[in-house]
Formats: structure tokens, C-alpha cells, sequence
């Protein structure tokens, strides 16, 4: 407590009700100094930034009486080590003087002031407010007694070390706190010694230590061969591994493969588009944010569809030599397959048939990926039959067993070369070749139309195909002049239609010339093979020289007009 002598009469004691490291509590006493008898106080006290009115009429005698109370005074306070308060009192009062027993008016004017020194405290001061994980942070502590300080993060707790006031450095471990956060890099962490508290916040840092790892394998899914990847065959599977660290989880996978980017393992890719070195990029996220990466290179041997050009199939003998009325089938053709690393199988097939039915198959392999030698087979193939025929190339990856050998285009293997065949109904016939089936004029030839054709009752029609295109044909060409008789010019044409008319070892040319003055023949084509009551079948024209043309007539009575000579 500390006494403040305002005068004889009266003093002012002050005390100190609280002392914190926060505030500063005070209350102060008016209480006499002497045993005379005082009345009527009157004025204000003064205590800290407090002002107290006090107006006391009763008498007072006896020394250290208490005169007023003022309490709980807390003087603005911030944060100094001390807190200084005035203490005051002005005002007046009546003191008795027993001699001549009168009153003495007296005044009071006193001012001064009181000083609270604030106690030590127990504080806590770090180097550093956030701290890694794994690194070191200098802790200092004063005004406490030895203790030990203990750290919370969230629900967890432990010890720091035993300290005094002193500094000591403190490393927290990954172990034991990067658990703690298992979706995030911070937290925050309280420090307590001696009732004093600090927060610091501790992150944990990305690195080898705390960053996932991740590893991918690549292995064929499907359409490999003999453990190759195939270009446009084989599916790739990307599987992933990987390795997180103090809790944490994969949250995101970002595989890269085929152009295609996966987000979960493993991850099966569509048919692989590039030939070469191809790689896969992986990576992964965690629950933390942190990443890594992984690759894996793995190599597409190239390979496309497999495909027939060059191709020739037609009617030989058995040496391989082109006969129009061979029964055997001579077939060259280039292949191109891929080797996919000589790994790959190779295949023909040689296919025919008369046209509608069932087709018979030759099969071999191929000594070669880009080339064939030529063979010839023993088909039977009937000379009065037209067939189809095509071949087709197989690999492991295209097989007739599964419905993908790839096929050429289909050539016809027409039959025998005739010069016009009947059929013995008298309703089909062929022209060039066999007729094939009635009610129809099969046509070996390219047919060349200047008009239209008709059948029986029904529209004009027009056939694009010549059944024979005899060309325009000079005087020089039949080796005569200009001026040559009918004879002569009968004679030449004759000779140059047995020389040049398809089929003519199946038919007979008779020609009458009828001589006049516009030079005009008749043309009589038999088929000596085809009887219709034992009569050959046959067809018929003329030639006209000035129009410079001729008329097959067929007996199904289709027209057809071909250019058959110019003059020069």
C-alpha cells in the first residue's frame, strides 16, 4: 500500500487490488491522519482516470479513520512493464479547535501520482512463425520457472522438451505430424510452457519424402503377336503402381496412351495407331496435391490390312501356257503382308467356281511376304462353262476360320472361244463364247451399238458392249484398191474375217457377193457345233461398201450394227 499525506488531517492510502500481465487494478482510501475532530468534507477524488464527488457532513474523531472507498479502478494499460495513475484530492473541510471550541474552515489541494510495475509474465517467442516439416525452429522462453512445454495439433498432443528461460531448437518430425494432415500441407500447431501459449503453423514440404511415387507397366491386351505390339491389331494395357506417404491417398490418375488420355488403372487403350516407339505418360495426384510421374516406351511393329495387286487368273494347260479351252487355271498375283518381325503367318487361297455355285479353294503359304511364283492347277474346268474365280490372302490376324481372309476382285474365266453357240431349244445363245443358260444371249465380246435393241414386243434397248467390233477397216487393210471388182473385194473381206473373227474354230463363213452397182453382200455366219434339227445355227448380214457397214442378226432377233469398212 502507499500513504499520501494531503496535510495534517488527511491522507490517501492506495493499493493494488489485481496485477496482471493484462490489467491493472486499484482502490484508494481518504482516512484521517489525526485525532481532531473534522466535519463537512467536501470536493472530488481522483484515482487513475476515475473522478469521485464526495460530500461527507458527519463529524469524524479518532486517528485512521476511513473516511471514503474508491475500488476497482483499472487505469488504461498497454502493455508496458508499468502503469502510472494520478491520485488527487481537492476540496474542503472543518477541523474543531477545542480552545476557544469554534470551527476552522480547511482547504485541501493535493496531487500525485502511483506507479504498478507489471509482474513477469511466462512468454513464448519462436525464430519463425511457419516451419517445414523436418526443419528446425529456435524456441525461446522467459519469466517462467523450469517446465516442460507440449504442443497440440488439432486433438493431438505431445511434448516438446523441458524448458527454462532459455532457447532451444526444436525440429518436428514427418513422422509424426504429416499424418495429421492427410488433405491439405498445414496445420496449426500450439506451444504451451508455464500457462504462456504460441501458434506456429507447420507445413509439410513436397519432396522425396513426402511426394507419392508412381511406376507403369505396359503389357498386350489383345491382338498381340508372339509378344508384339501390332499397328492397328493390338490393345495395350497400362497398369499402375504406386506409394504414398503418412496417410495420404491417389486421388487422380492422368494416363496418357494412344492420344488418348485415362483417368483410372489400368487403362486399356483402342487399337494402337503409330508404328515405332510409342510411350506412355503417367501422372498421379494425391490427397495432398502432390504429384508424380512415370513413363514406360514400348514399340508398335507396323502392320496395314493385307492387299493382291498384279493379278491374272485364266484358262491354261497343264504347262501354264493361256489356252482358250484349257481346263486347268494358271494364277499369278503380288501380295504385300506385313511381316510384323517374320512373325507374321501368310497365306493364299485360290478360289473359283461356275458362276452361282460353290466356290472350291486351293490354299498354300507363301514363301515370300511381297511376292508369289505363279502355279497352275488342275481345276477340270468344263470348256462350255463360264467360271469366277478370285484369290484371297490370310495372316494371323485376317483367317478364313474367322471370316476375314481378304479377297481380290472377281475375274470371270470365260468359256472356250467360239464364233456364235445355240442352245438346242433355240432360246439362248451365245456369241464368242457358250451360251450359259436360256432365255438370254451371253456375249464374250465388246459390242459396240449404234442403235437400239429390241426384244420381241418389248422396249428399244441399247447394249453398250459390242458382241464383235469389227474396226473401219481401208482398202489397204484388205490389201485391194479402190477400184477392185466385187469379186476381188469379196474375196479380201473374207479372208481378213477368217483371220480376224473371234471363235472361228467353232464357225464356217459363207458369202455371196451379189455384184451390182452398189456393192453389196450378204454375210452368212453358221455355227457348225450347235444343231437345231440338223441344221447348224447361224446368223446373218450385209455389208453394205458406200454405207460402209454391217447387220448381225441373232435368231432372238437383237440387232446389233458395227462399223465394218471407209473407203480412202
Amino acid at each position: 500500500m502507499a500513504i499520501y499525506t494531503i496535510d495534517t488531517y488527511l491522507q490517501l492510502n492506495v493499493w493494488e487490488q489485481a496485477n496482471t500481465s493484462s490489467y491493472v487494478t486499484l482502490s484508494m482510501q481518504l482516512q484521517k491522519a489525526s485525532v481532531n475532530i473534522i466535519r463537512n468534507i467536501s470536493g472530488t477524488l481522483k484515482l487513475g482516470g476515475r473522478s469521485v464527488p464526495i460530500n461527507l457532513s458527519n463529524e469524524y474523531s479518532g486517528s485512521g479513520t476511513v473516511l471514503y472507498t474508491v475500488s476497482g479502478v483499472s487505469p488504461p494499460y498497454n502493455g508496458n512493464a508499468t502503469v502510472t495513475s494520478t491520485v488527487s484530492f481537492i476540496g474542503t473541510y472543518e477541523i474543531y479547535a477545542p480552545g476557544p471550541g469554534t470551527w476552522i474552515s480547511q482547504s485541501a489541494s493535493f496531487t500525485d501520482y502511483y506507479t504498478a510495475t507489471r509482474p513477469v509474465q511466462p512468454a513464448i517467442s519462436t525464430s519463425a512463425t511457419t516451419v517445414a516439416l523436418g526443419s528446425s525452429v529456435s524456441i525461446t522462453t522467459s519469466g517462467g520457472s523450469s517446465g516442460s512445454m507440449t504442443w497440440r495439433v488439432g486433438s493431438h498432443t505431445g511434448t516438446v522438451a523441458t524448458f527454462g528461460n532459455e532457447t532451444k531448437s526444436w525440429t518436428p518430425a514427418l513422422a509424426t505430424f504429416a499424418p495429421y494432415n492427410t488433405t491439405g500441407t498445414s496445420m496449426t500447431c500450439t506451444l504451451t510452457w508455464n500457462g504462456a501459449t504460441k501458434n506456429i503453423t507447420l507445413t509439410i514440404p513436397s519432396n522425396s519424402s513426402t511426394n507419392p511415387t508412381a511406376s507403369v507397366a505396359m503389357s498386350i491386351n489383345s491382338g498381340g503377336l508372339a509378344g508384339l505390339y501390332v499397328q492397328n491389331q493390338t490393345t495395350a494395357k497400362a497398369t499402375v503402381s504406386t506409394t504414398t506417404k503418412y496417410g495420404a491417398t491417389i486421388t487422380n490418375y492422368s494416363i496418357s496412351l494412344n492420344g488418348v488420355t485415362y483417368n483410372s488403372t489400368p487403362a486399356v487403350s483402342g487399337p494402337l495407331k503409330t508404328s515405332g516407339s510409342n510411350t506412355c505418360s503417367v501422372t498421379v495426384t494425391d490427397s495432398r496435391g502432390f504429384t508424380a510421374t512415370a513413363s514406360a516406351s514400348f514399340t508398335v511393329q507396323a502392320y496395314s490390312n493385307p492387299t493382291i495387286s498384279n493379278l491374272q487368273i485364266f484358262r491354261s494347260n497343264s504347262s501354264g501356257t493361256a489356252k482358250s479351252d484349257g481346263t486347268y487355271l494358271r494364277f499369278a498375283f503380288t501380295p504385300a503382308i506385313s511381316s510384323v518381325s517374320s512373325n507374321n503367318a501368310k497365306g493364299y487361297r485360290l478360289e473359283y467356281r461356275e458362276v452361282g455355285g460353290a466356290w472350291t479353294a486351293v490354299t498354300g503359304t507363301l514363301s515370300s511376304y511381297t511376292s508369289f511364283t505363279p502355279q497352275t492347277v488342275n481345276a477340270g474346268l468344263s470348256t462350255t462353262t463360264l467360271y469366277e474365280a478370285r484369290v484371297g490372302l490370310t495372316d494371323s490376324f485376317h483367317t478364313h476360320a474367322g471370316g476375314t481372309t481378304v479377297y481380290s476382285t472377281i475375274i470371270s474365266i470365260p468359256t472356250d472361244e467360239v464364233m456364235m453357240d445355240f442352245n438346242s431349244d433355240g432360246d439362248g445363245g451365245g456369241i464368242g463364247m457358250y451360251t450359259q443358260a436360256a432365255g438370254h444371249l451371253d456375249v464374250a465380246w465388246d459390242v459396240i451399238t449404234h442403235g437400239g435393241i429390241k426384244g420381241g414386243t418389248s422396249a428399244s434397248r441399247t447394249i453398250s458392249d459390242a458382241l464383235f467390233n469389227i474396226p473401219a477397216l481401208t482398202y489397204t487393210d484388205l490389201s485391194i484398191s479402190s477400184s477392185a471388182d466385187n469379186a476381188t473385194f469379196a474375196t479380201a473381206l473374207f479372208k481378213w474375217l477368217a483371220a480376224n473373227f473371234p471363235h472361228k474354230t467353232r464357225c464356217r463363213f459363207m458369202g455371196v457377193a451379189q455384184v451390182g452397182s452398189y456393192r453389196m453382200f450378204n454375210v452368212f455366219i453358221y455355227d457348225t457345233d450347235v444343231l437345231s434339227g440338223g441344221i447348224p445355227r447361224y446368223g446373218g448380214g450385209t455389208i453394205n461398201l458406200y454405207t460402209g457397214y454391217m447387220g448381225i442378226i441373232s435368231l432372238n432377233d437383237y440387232t446389233v450394227t458395227v462399223k465394218m469398212i471407209t473407203a480412202t
